[in-house]
């Protein structure tokens, strides 16, 4: 982990510690589309959060925080692709 800390815009990064560079992630698309459902309706009746997300998310996009996944990336089903868990 110390072989790959670096410090990127006043911020440290690691590489994830993996024990095998060929672990499988589990396929977790129809949560994915449950939470974006439930973001939706959360965006549509709340226009206060819903300008204040577009203005995070366009920020994350120009600062290469997030970038946008390309449709034929959305159904990939080789292990590498995985959306975390909501934190509560």
């Amino acid at each position: 982990m110390e072989q790959s800390k670096k410090m990127v815009n006043g911020h440290y990064e690691f590489c994830l510690l993996l024990r095998d560079n060929m672990f499988i992630l589990p396929n977790n698309h129809t949560v994915v589309i449950s939470r974006l459902r439930s973001l939706q309706k959360k965006l549509k009746m709340n226009p206060t959060f819903h300008n204040d997300y577009k203005k995070l998310m366009l920020t994350l996009l120009q600062n290469g925080v997030e970038e946008v996944v390309q449709e034929r990336e959305l159904f990939r089903n080789d292990g590498m692709v995985y959306v975390p868990p909501k934190e509560t």
